[in-house]
C-alpha cells in the first residue's frame, strides 16, 4: 500500500506541535503478516511540552506489535500506553506538567482497518469521490452539536470551538475505537485540525481524488492548507488502497 505522512509549522506559529507517521509493522516469524500504521497527534499548543507530548505518543504506537484477530484491543491499549507514558514524562518533570495530545491511528491489514481516537484530529474515508469523517471530535461545541444546543454555523464562530473535553496524556480519557472494512481504491486521511478546520471538505476530496503519485497528493494538500493561511500546524497521513489485494 502506498502511504504518505508530513508536518508543516504553518505560517503563524513558532512551535510544530503536530506529529504525523505512516509506519509499516511487520509480524515476523509465527505472527502473521503485516500491517501499515497511520497516525497523527496534535500536541496541546497551550501547554508546555505540546510538541513533546504529540511525538511521545508517536514513539509509544510505533511500538504497537498487532496479532491478527486482535487488532483493535492492540490498538486501543497503544493509546493508553502513550497516556501512560506522557503522564509520566510530565510527572517526571515540572516544565511539562499539563501536557497532552490529541491521537488519531489507523491499522490497515488487508481490506480491514481499525481505529482509535482522542480529540480534535480526524480520521476520513475517500471512497468513490466523496470524503466521510469516520471520527467524533471530543469538543465542547462537538458535544453541543450533539445535544442541539448550537447550529453548525454557530459552532464555526464558536470561541470555545478548539477546546477539548478529552486528550491523550490528560486523565480519565477514554479511546474510541472501531473498525470498517475498505475496498480497492478508497483513500484513507488522518489529519489535524489544522487541515480540516481550514481547508474546505470539497477541496480536500479534490486533491486526494486526483490521478497522481500519493505523495504529490499528499504534499499538494499540506499546501492547500498553507494556501488559506496557514494559521495553525498541519499534519497529514495518507494511504491509498490498492484495487488488487
Amino acid at each position: 500500500m502506498e502511504s504518505f505522512a508530513a508536518t508543516h509549522v504553518g505560517l503563524t506559529k513558532q512551535r510544530n506541535d503536530d506529529a504525523a507517521m505512516a509506519h509499516s509493522i511487520h509480524g515476523g516469524p509465527g505472527k502473521g503478516g503485516s500491517w501499515m500504521l497511520l497516525a497523527v497527534a496534535d500536541g496541546m499548543g497551550g501547554h508546555r511540552g505540546g510538541d513533546v507530548a504529540s511525538r511521545l505518543a508517536l514513539e509509544v504506537l510505533r511500538e504497537l506489535r498487532p496479532t491478527p484477530g486482535h487488532e483493535e484491543a492492540a490498538l486501543e491499549a497503544q493509546v493508553y500506553e502513550a497516556g501512560e507514558a506522557i503522564r509520566d514524562k510530565a510527572r517526571a518533570d515540572a516544565n511539562l506538567s499539563g501536557m497532552g495530545t490529541t491521537l488519531t491511528a489507523a491499522l490497515v491489514r488487508g481490506r480491514n482497518a481499525w481505529w482509535a481516537h482522542v480529540g480534535d484530529s480526524r480520521l476520513y474515508l475517500l471512497r468513490g469521490g466523496v470524503l466521510e469523517q469516520i471520527t467524533r471530535d471530543h469538543t465542547f461545541v462537538q458535544d453541543m452539536l450533539d445535544s442541539g444546543g448550537m447550529t453548525e454555523k454557530e459552532a464555526e464562530l464558536h470561541p470555545m470551538r478548539n477546546l477539548l473535553d478529552q486528550c491523550v496524556g490528560v486523565a480519565p480519557f477514554r479511546a474510541d475505537v472501531g473498525h470498517m472494512t475498505l475496498r480497492g481504491g478508497d483513500v484513507l486521511l488522518v489529519c489535524s485540525d489544522g487541515v480540516h478546520k481550514d481547508v474546505p471538505l470539497e477541496r480536500v476530496a479534490g486533491i486526494l481524488s486526483r490521478e497522481a503519485p500519493l505523495q504529490v497528493r499528499g504534499n499538494a494538500l499540506v499546501q492547500a492548507a498553507l494556501d488559506v493561511g496557514g494559521v495553525d500546524n498541519i499534519g497529514v497521513a495518507i494511504l491509498d488502497v490498492p484495487h488488487a489485494d
